[in-house]
């Protein structure tokens, strides 16, 4: 925050204006923009870059209100705290990879923004690395894509985005922007994955599909049981899948092994469609990052062509 006072204070003071600026933050953590005599405005609706884009104005990210201007007073107090108000991670592939879908689990408090703006929070695709600027990622990446919103229970926050037309790049970045007057903002994971699916054959059903809860009951010998997290788990049954569908599928799904987590969605091509929406999804347990904990071995049926049939079992992991 300091720096970025210095910069606005410097940039003031280097214009044309006749007047001697300072910009800083106070006790309270709103940003003051002054002068040490004399009145000025700030057009933050009217002026030439008046407005809320975020790329050109920066009035949100002072916490300013971009619905006035500051007019007739020789300083102004911003109306919102801020604190941090960008996370972005860039990531270097070695070559140009192919990733249908991408994964986020946020952490914050109450006053977090977790990206139920759009633009706010972004994964990115590019053929070249792009300078940590959100506003570069934003302006110039050859793929941007909107997280879905934040999944209002608790117990399965995973935000997710996808390529509609899959395309391969080198360079990925996650931006985050929250303009919010919170203090905390956490990413606890942030993974990207390539889609396993079959052309043929779907999942009709899901027999034991729910919500976990394997705390110990109250009882009279445990007044004081210790309450464990709650989780979905996800059974999913392969009934007579065509062998190359199979294989495609579920056993490359096993050869992923039970030690890595697997992001899945259950109806991926309504989410995709834009006919369900990942957070409605992912509030049903039927989005989510899960690792497989049983698996059956397969088996066969069928006389005119090879048929498997089989079953593994997801458990939701964070």
């Amino acid at each position: 925050r300091s720096t970025l006072a210095t910069a606005i204070a410097a940039a003031l003071n280097a214009s044309a204006l006749a007047l001697t600026y300072t910009c800083a933050w106070d006790v309270n953590d709103r940003c003051v923009i002054q002068t040490t005599s004399g009145t000025f405005s700030i057009l933050w609706k009217t002026g030439t870059h008046g407005s809320d884009n975020l790329d050109t104005s920066l009035a949100t990210e002072l916490g300013f209100d971009t619905l006035n201007d500051n007019a007739g007073f020789g300083g102004y107090v911003a109306g919102l705290k801020r604190f941090s108000t960008l996370m972005i991670m860039t990531f270097d592939l070695g070559k140009a990879v192919t990733l249908d879908a991408f994964a986020l689990i946020l952490d914050g408090d109450s006053a977090t923004n977790y990206g139920t703006s759009p633009g706010f929070l972004r994964a990115f695709g590019h053929t070249s690395i792009l300078t940590l600027s959100g506003e570069r990622w934003n302006a110039t990446a050859a793929l941007p894509l909107d997280y879905s919103t934040r999944p209002v229970n608790a117990e399965n926050t995973v935000q997710i985005a996808h390529q509609a037309v899959p395309v391969a790049y080198r360079y990925y970045a996650v931006v985050w922007r929250h303009f919010d007057e919170s203090k905390v903002h956490r990413i606890g994971l942030c993974r990207a994955y390539y889609m396993l699916q079959s052309t043929t054959r779907t999942i009709d059903e899901m027999s034991g599909h729910g919500m976990i809860d394997d705390s110990t009951p109250l009882g009279i010998r445990d007044y004081y049981p210790a309450a464990h997290e709650l989780r979905w788990r996800v059974p999913l049954a392969f009934a007579e899948w065509e062998e190359t569908d199979y294989r495609a599928v579920v056993h490359a799904m096993i050869r992923h092994g039970r030690t890595d987590v697997v992001l899945y969605a259950i109806r991926w091509a309504s989410i995709t469609a834009g006919t369900v929406d990942a957070e409605d999804e992912a509030d049903l347990g039927l989005v989510g990052i899960a690792a497989i904990v049983d698996s059956s071995l397969d088996d066969f049926g069928g006389s005119a062509s090879a048929y498997l049939s089989g079953a593994i079992t997801l458990e939701q992991v964070r």
